[in-house]
């Protein structure tokens, strides 16, 4: 690959491709959805047919392994969905002691206000 593209055969590609990396691509996950994926690999798959070729063979075990990544990934983001719904569950919570802890606050603070208001009151009028 790095010849192909130090002799101008291939240009334009990122250098990701050039290493020889794996790239993932997950546009089609944020158009379509999963479920909508797993649906139209389970699809591909039913329709190989019955006759076992070499061919055949390698593109039914590439749709299975597709199949089960793209269902792990459903259960990952479950599992991640669970975990920011906690955080967001702990946020609430803290928000709620902050904003009683700044009402007591607001409270002392009008109470003290008002005991000093009648203390220089009374110490005006004795």
């Amino acid at each position: 690959m790095r010849k192909a593209r130090s002799n101008a055969i291939l240009t334009g590609l990122p250098d990701g491709y050039g290493r020889g990396r794996i790239i993932g691509d997950y546009r089609r996950i944020a158009l379509y959805g999963v479920d909508q994926l797993i649906e139209w690999k389970v699809q591909d798959k039913l329709s190989l047919g019955i006759t076992m070729n070499e061919e055949n063979m390698r593109t039914r075990e590439e749709l299975s392994d597709q199949i089960r990544a793209l269902n792990e990934l459903k259960h990952l983001v479950k599992d991640m969905d669970l975990i920011f719904l906690n955080q967001l569950l702990m946020q609430k919570k803290l928000f709620n002691i902050l904003i009683s802890v700044t009402l007591l606050v607001s409270r002392i603070k009008m109470e003290l206000l008002c005991l000093s208001v009648v203390l220089i009151v009374s110490s005006i009028f004795t």
